[in-house]
């Protein structure tokens, strides 16, 4: 993630105005990314914030380079707003 200021656009890049975001870091395989989906939105809801865009990840490491799926390492970011 990078600030907006200053980027060039390219092919398959989203640019994201500033904002507030919960997020987590999911180790493990992605058919179980889910349970990180359930976990940051649970927190979410406990919090009294709502969600103001669609969520999106981030990939920390390339599935062709780790040795298990298990070391499989993703940010799950959903930007939020305080509930009013």
């Amino acid at each position: 993630l990078v600030p907006k200021e200053g980027v060039k656009k390219k092919k398959g890049v989203k640019i994201l105005d500033p904002g507030l975001c919960a997020m987590c870091t999911y180790v493990g395989v992605y058919s179980k990314l889910g349970k990180a989906y359930a976990a940051v939105m649970k927190w979410i809801e406990d919090n009294q914030y709502e969600i103001a865009s669609p969520p999106f990840d981030s990939y920390l490491n390339n599935p062709q380079e780790v040795a298990s799926p298990e070391e499989l390492m993703t940010q799950v970011w959903f930007p939020i707003k305080k509930n009013s």
